[in-house]
Protein backbone atom coordinates (compact mmCIF):
# COMPACT_ATOMS: atom_id res chain seq x y z
CA UNK A 1 0.00 0.00 0.00
CA UNK A 2 2.93 2.33 0.62
CA UNK A 3 3.59 2.29 -3.14
CA UNK A 4 0.32 4.17 -3.75
CA UNK A 5 2.03 7.51 -3.27
CA UNK A 6 -0.73 9.51 -5.00
CA UNK A 7 -3.67 7.89 -3.19
CA UNK A 8 -5.80 10.56 -1.48
CA UNK A 9 -9.08 8.81 -0.65
CA UNK A 10 -9.66 5.33 0.76
CA UNK A 11 -12.92 3.68 1.80
CA UNK A 12 -13.17 0.25 3.42
CA UNK A 13 -16.69 -1.00 4.13
CA UNK A 14 -18.07 -4.33 5.37
CA UNK A 15 -14.79 -6.22 5.15
CA UNK A 16 -14.87 -8.67 8.07
CA UNK A 17 -11.98 -10.68 6.58
CA UNK A 18 -9.53 -7.80 6.94
CA UNK A 19 -7.68 -8.16 10.21
CA UNK A 20 -4.65 -5.93 9.67
CA UNK A 21 -3.09 -3.38 7.36
CA UNK A 22 0.17 -3.85 5.45
CA UNK A 23 3.39 -3.18 7.28
CA UNK A 24 4.13 0.53 7.10
CA UNK A 25 0.46 1.47 7.36
CA UNK A 26 -1.49 3.77 5.09
CA UNK A 27 0.02 5.97 2.36
CA UNK A 28 0.97 9.31 3.87
CA UNK A 29 -0.70 11.04 0.91
CA UNK A 30 -4.19 10.17 2.22
CA UNK A 31 -6.54 13.12 2.64
CA UNK A 32 -9.73 11.15 3.40
CA UNK A 33 -10.11 7.79 5.16
CA UNK A 34 -13.43 6.02 5.75
CA UNK A 35 -13.52 2.70 7.61
CA UNK A 36 -16.93 1.12 8.20
CA UNK A 37 -18.00 -2.20 9.69
CA UNK A 38 -14.61 -3.89 9.55
CA UNK A 39 -15.18 -5.78 12.77
CA UNK A 40 -11.99 -7.81 12.99
CA UNK A 41 -9.34 -5.17 12.47
CA UNK A 42 -6.30 -4.97 14.69
CA UNK A 43 -6.37 -2.33 17.49
CA UNK A 44 -6.53 1.27 16.31
CA UNK A 45 -3.34 2.04 18.21
CA UNK A 46 -1.51 -0.02 15.56
CA UNK A 47 -2.94 1.77 12.52
CA UNK A 48 -0.39 4.57 12.47
CA UNK A 49 -2.98 7.30 11.91
CA UNK A 50 -0.78 9.86 13.66
CA UNK A 51 1.71 9.57 10.78
CA UNK A 52 -0.83 10.76 8.17
CA UNK A 53 0.19 14.41 8.01
CA UNK A 54 -2.15 15.16 5.08
CA UNK A 55 -5.30 13.56 6.52
CA UNK A 56 -8.23 16.01 6.65
CA UNK A 57 -11.27 13.75 6.93
CA UNK A 58 -11.69 10.57 9.00
CA UNK A 59 -14.74 8.36 9.52
CA UNK A 60 -14.68 5.49 12.01
CA UNK A 61 -17.93 3.52 11.82
CA UNK A 62 -18.71 0.33 13.68
CA UNK A 63 -15.16 -0.84 14.16
CA UNK A 64 -14.28 -3.18 16.99
CA UNK A 65 -12.39 -1.17 19.57
CA UNK A 66 -11.77 -1.64 23.27
CA UNK A 67 -10.63 1.96 23.64
CA UNK A 68 -12.66 3.98 26.13
CA UNK A 69 -10.84 7.06 24.86
CA UNK A 70 -8.23 7.73 22.21
CA UNK A 71 -4.63 8.28 23.28
CA UNK A 72 -3.57 11.89 22.69
CA UNK A 73 -1.15 10.84 19.95
CA UNK A 74 -3.56 8.55 18.07
CA UNK A 75 -5.15 11.04 15.65
CA UNK A 76 -3.31 13.58 13.47
CA UNK A 77 -3.80 17.24 14.36
CA UNK A 78 -4.49 18.00 10.67
CA UNK A 79 -8.02 16.56 10.85
CA UNK A 80 -10.77 18.98 9.81
CA UNK A 81 -13.70 16.54 9.81
CA UNK A 82 -14.14 13.61 12.20
CA UNK A 83 -17.10 11.22 12.19
CA UNK A 84 -17.31 8.69 15.03
CA UNK A 85 -20.16 6.19 14.71
CA UNK A 86 -20.96 3.09 16.77
CA UNK A 87 -17.79 2.91 18.84
CA UNK A 88 -19.38 0.81 21.54
CA UNK A 89 -16.75 1.32 24.26
CA UNK A 90 -15.95 5.01 23.78
CA UNK A 91 -16.58 6.82 27.08
CA UNK A 92 -14.71 10.11 26.79
CA UNK A 93 -13.74 12.81 24.31
CA UNK A 94 -10.96 13.99 26.64
CA UNK A 95 -8.12 14.78 26.39
CA UNK A 96 -7.44 13.85 22.77
CA UNK A 97 -10.12 16.07 21.21
CA UNK A 98 -8.44 19.25 22.40
CA UNK A 99 -5.32 18.34 20.39
CA UNK A 100 -7.22 18.41 17.08
CA UNK A 101 -6.57 22.11 16.61
CA UNK A 102 -7.72 22.14 12.95
CA UNK A 103 -11.01 20.31 13.58
CA UNK A 104 -14.04 22.13 12.12
CA UNK A 105 -16.71 19.41 11.95
CA UNK A 106 -17.40 16.69 14.52
CA UNK A 107 -20.13 14.06 14.33
CA UNK A 108 -20.65 11.56 17.15
CA UNK A 109 -23.39 8.98 16.67
CA UNK A 110 -24.55 5.84 18.49
CA UNK A 111 -21.74 5.78 21.04
CA UNK A 112 -23.90 4.44 23.86
CA UNK A 113 -21.27 4.63 26.61
CA UNK A 114 -20.06 8.16 25.88
CA UNK A 115 -20.52 10.03 29.15
CA UNK A 116 -19.63 13.67 28.65
CA UNK A 117 -18.05 16.38 26.58
CA UNK A 118 -14.40 17.31 27.16
CA UNK A 119 -13.60 18.88 30.49
CA UNK A 120 -11.21 21.13 28.58
CA UNK A 121 -12.16 23.56 25.82
CA UNK A 122 -13.24 22.05 22.52
CA UNK A 123 -11.02 22.70 19.47
CA UNK A 124 -11.01 26.44 18.66
CA UNK A 125 -11.92 25.95 14.99
CA UNK A 126 -14.94 23.72 15.67
CA UNK A 127 -17.97 25.20 13.91
CA UNK A 128 -20.27 22.17 13.51
CA UNK A 129 -21.12 19.59 16.17
CA UNK A 130 -23.64 16.79 15.70
CA UNK A 131 -24.57 14.33 18.45
CA UNK A 132 -27.16 11.57 18.21
CA UNK A 133 -27.79 8.20 19.78
CA UNK A 134 -25.60 8.97 22.80
CA UNK A 135 -28.10 8.80 25.69
CA UNK A 136 -25.60 9.25 28.55
CA UNK A 137 -24.07 12.27 26.87
CA UNK A 138 -27.48 13.80 26.24
CA UNK A 139 -28.25 13.48 29.96
CA UNK A 140 -24.94 14.88 31.19
CA UNK A 141 -24.22 17.50 28.56
CA UNK A 142 -22.75 20.75 29.90
CA UNK A 143 -24.04 23.24 27.34
CA UNK A 144 -21.86 26.03 28.68
CA UNK A 145 -18.82 24.32 27.14
CA UNK A 146 -20.23 24.25 23.62
CA UNK A 147 -22.78 27.06 23.31
CA UNK A 148 -20.26 29.17 21.38
CA UNK A 149 -20.20 26.66 18.50
CA UNK A 150 -22.14 28.24 15.59
CA UNK A 151 -24.02 25.08 14.56
CA UNK A 152 -25.04 22.32 16.98
CA UNK A 153 -27.31 19.45 15.96
CA UNK A 154 -28.46 17.12 18.72
CA UNK A 155 -30.96 14.40 17.86
CA UNK A 156 -32.87 13.10 20.86
CA UNK A 157 -34.86 9.92 21.23
CA UNK A 158 -38.12 11.74 21.92
CA UNK A 159 -39.91 8.60 23.12
CA UNK A 160 -37.38 8.46 25.96
CA UNK A 161 -36.65 12.15 26.35
CA UNK A 162 -40.28 13.24 26.78
CA UNK A 163 -42.57 12.05 29.54
CA UNK A 164 -45.55 9.94 28.53
CA UNK A 165 -47.86 12.81 29.44
CA UNK A 166 -47.16 16.50 29.73
CA UNK A 167 -49.14 19.66 30.16
CA UNK A 168 -50.28 22.05 27.46
CA UNK A 169 -48.06 24.69 29.10
CA UNK A 170 -45.00 22.52 28.42
CA UNK A 171 -46.00 22.15 24.78
CA UNK A 172 -46.44 25.92 24.45
CA UNK A 173 -43.00 26.52 25.95
CA UNK A 174 -41.46 24.15 23.39
CA UNK A 175 -43.25 25.92 20.54
CA UNK A 176 -42.19 29.32 21.87
CA UNK A 177 -38.54 28.26 22.16
CA UNK A 178 -38.72 26.80 18.64
CA UNK A 179 -39.86 30.18 17.30
CA UNK A 180 -37.06 31.96 19.15
CA UNK A 181 -34.56 29.61 17.49
CA UNK A 182 -36.08 30.18 14.03
CA UNK A 183 -35.67 33.94 13.87
CA UNK A 184 -34.45 35.46 10.63
CA UNK A 185 -31.33 37.13 12.02
CA UNK A 186 -28.72 34.71 13.36
CA UNK A 187 -27.66 37.34 15.89
CA UNK A 188 -31.06 36.88 17.57
CA UNK A 189 -30.65 33.13 18.07
CA UNK A 190 -30.18 32.06 21.69
CA UNK A 191 -27.19 30.08 22.90
CA UNK A 192 -27.68 26.42 23.74
CA UNK A 193 -27.28 27.14 27.43
CA UNK A 194 -30.08 29.72 27.15
CA UNK A 195 -32.29 27.20 25.34
CA UNK A 196 -31.73 24.74 28.18
CA UNK A 197 -32.74 27.35 30.75
CA UNK A 198 -35.82 28.33 28.73
CA UNK A 199 -36.97 24.72 28.43
CA UNK A 200 -36.52 24.21 32.16
CA UNK A 201 -38.58 27.35 32.89
CA UNK A 202 -35.66 28.95 34.73
CA UNK A 203 -35.79 32.19 32.77
CA UNK A 204 -38.34 34.46 31.12
CA UNK A 205 -39.02 33.62 27.50
CA UNK A 206 -37.98 36.34 25.02
CA UNK A 207 -40.51 37.46 22.45
CA UNK A 208 -39.58 35.92 19.07
CA UNK A 209 -39.29 38.12 16.03
CA UNK A 210 -40.77 37.17 12.69
CA UNK A 211 -39.11 34.01 11.32
CA UNK A 212 -37.92 33.61 7.74
CA UNK A 213 -40.68 32.46 5.42
CA UNK A 214 -38.48 30.30 3.24
CA UNK A 215 -41.48 29.29 1.14
CA UNK A 216 -42.19 32.83 -0.15
CA UNK A 217 -41.28 32.00 -3.72
CA UNK A 218 -43.81 29.15 -3.97
CA UNK A 219 -46.75 31.25 -2.75
CA UNK A 220 -48.73 33.86 -4.63
CA UNK A 221 -48.63 37.39 -3.23
CA UNK A 222 -52.12 37.13 -1.74
CA UNK A 223 -51.19 34.05 0.30
CA UNK A 224 -48.03 35.73 1.53
CA UNK A 225 -50.01 38.80 2.63
CA UNK A 226 -52.47 36.60 4.53
CA UNK A 227 -49.62 34.86 6.36
CA UNK A 228 -47.90 38.13 7.21
CA UNK A 229 -51.17 39.60 8.46
CA UNK A 230 -51.76 36.55 10.64
CA UNK A 231 -48.26 36.82 12.11
CA UNK A 232 -48.61 40.55 12.81
CA UNK A 233 -51.89 39.95 14.64
CA UNK A 234 -50.14 37.41 16.79
CA UNK A 235 -47.58 40.05 17.80
CA UNK A 236 -50.29 42.46 19.00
Amino acid sequence: MQNLTSLQELQLSNCPSITSFPEGGFPTSLVSLDIKDCKNLMPMSEWGLHRLASLRRLTLHGISSNLSCFPEWLLPSTLETLNIVQLSNLESLSPWLQNLTSLENLKVKDCRKLLSLPKEDVPPMLSYLEISGCPLLEQNCDWSKIDHIPCIVMTLDLDKALPHSFSSATVLICIHVGLVCAQDNAADWPSMSSVTLMLSSEMDLPQPKQPTFVFHRWLDSESVNVLLSWWQKGDN
